[in-house]
């Protein structure tokens, strides 16, 4: 098969560099003199090119090189030109590779090739001018295909960062929402947290009418604690209620440090008796814990005070958990002390039987029946630990033991005259 050229009217002169346009074009023709007219006129034009002389042989090609263009015959041994479309768009990898047929078969196989896959179809003899302008107007394509995937690719890419980005802000969010509500030393919620959990639980006691229950506890001489076994003892204690807590109370119940060593337990739907059941068995929880610090280890005591609704406003629930557990404090610490509807009643647990500490004192409002609790009374206790008093909205705690004052110490360099205006002995 032959094939005539135009004269190359205007092409540049020989020693003219040509433009290079990076795009590498492979030419698969069966004919060498088609092979060779073809290069020479892609190297006029900047292009750099592969050639095959069949369609296996081009198929080859395209594995080992990249391709940005393939001029095709359609006659060629070993694989046609069609067969070669049909590999090329049934290959992923190659599937976007623009092909221009070039043929001498005329215009009949233009249909099949162009539905085939092929980009373009030009016959034989061909034209320069119109030829260029095909393989501009086919790279030019392939250039804005490559701009809209590497678009899409940095869309993608974006997306994804975004959306991690997100996800990162969230978890950020996440871990200052929980830094501003949760308490860092314990895990309960901090102050800020239960203040807003009580003002919406109490409201909500309020409009279904159903008990809410309010728990305040602390730990018993905190300040001999730190001062025995130093601040990471007292954090260590500290922890241990946290854990205590988490340990016995319900997921609908919330619990949270109200400040220092002083802790709060909310417990909705729950009456007076089941938050005193519920106080009891953090204190036993707490009792058999063994806090360590360091090489120390060491048990704590704690005590409780228990309320309940109606009261005027959700604080002064607490208010009243809290004046129970002062009540628990005087009476000896270690103990439960529970007052229904601001101290109507009391209930004291005491973590040791027998009689209340001597010089503990219940006074009662006049406008209450019954009499004082003498100081030292011996209270018979039920099986299951409580026992049931009349209200009383003030215990006296008794006073502080005096210890007997210590003999004046001898001086050091003989008798020392009160004189405070007398010079110390001369040292010898």
């Amino acid at each position: 098969m032959s094939i005539s050229l135009p004269l190359e009217a205007g092409a540049p002169a020989p020693d003219a560099d040509p433009p290079f346009h990076g795009e590498r074009i492979l030419i698969a023709d069966d004919m060498n003199t088609a092979r060779f007219v073809l290069g020479h006129y892609l190297s006029q034009l900047g292009y750099e090119f592969e050639t095959a002389d069949n369609g296996k042989a081009a198929l080859e090609t395209l594995e080992r090189s990249p391709i940005d263009l393939i001029l095709l015959d359609i006659s060629m041994p070993v694989m046609n030109g069609m067969e070669v479309l049909g590999h090329l768009r049934a290959d992923p990898r190659f599937a976007r590779v623009p092909v221009i047929v070039i043929s001498a078969e005329g215009a009949d196989q233009a249909i099949p090739c162009l539905q085939a896959g092929a980009e373009d179809y030009i016959t034989k003899p061909f034209d320069r001018a119109l030829l260029e302008v095909r393989i501009q107007n086919c790279l030019e394509r392939l250039r804005l295909e490559r701009e809209r995937l590497r678009q899409l690719e940095q869309v993608s890419s974006l997306t994804q960062r975004l959306a991690q980005t997100n996800q990162e802000l969230q978890s950020a969010n996440q871990e200052l929402l929980q830094m501003a509500y949760s308490d860092g030393l314990t895990g309960l919620d901090n102050r800020r947290a239960g203040t807003e959990m009580l003002h919406k639980q109490w409201s909500l006691s309020c409009r279904s009418g159903r008990p809410l229950s309010c728990i305040a506890l602390d730990l018993d001489r905190f300040k001999e604690i730190n001062d025995r076994h130093g601040h990471a003892g007292g954090d260590a204690a500290l922890q241990a209620v946290g854990r205590a807590i988490r340990a016995v109370i319900r997921d609908s119940d919330t619990a949270y440090r109200l400040g220092g060593d002083e802790f709060v337990v909310l417990c909705p739907d729950t009456n007076l008796e089941g938050a005193g059941r519920l106080a009891q068995r953090i204190r036993e929880q707490l009792q058999a814990t063994v806090v360590k610090s360091g090489d120390r280890q060491f048990r704590v005591g704690s005590s409780f005070g228990v309320a309940t609704t109606p009261t005027g406003s959700a604080q002064a629930l607490v208010d009243a958990a809290d004046a129970s557990l002062y009540a628990a404090k005087a009476a000896g610490r270690g103990g439960v002390v529970s007052s229904a509807n601001g101290a109507a009643a009391l209930s004291v647990a005491c973590a040791t039987s027998g009689p209340l500490p001597v010089g503990v004192q219940i006074a009662f409002p006049s406008s209450l029946p019954g009499e004082p609790c003498p100081a030292g009374s011996d209270l018979s206790r039920s099986t299951s630990g409580l026992v049931y008093l009349l209200s009383g909205r003030k215990i006296v705690p008794p006073p502080p033991e005096e210890l007997p004052t210590p003999a004046p110490e001898r001086p050091l360099y003989g008798a020392v005259e009160s004189n405070p205006n007398a010079r110390p002995p001369r040292r010898v």
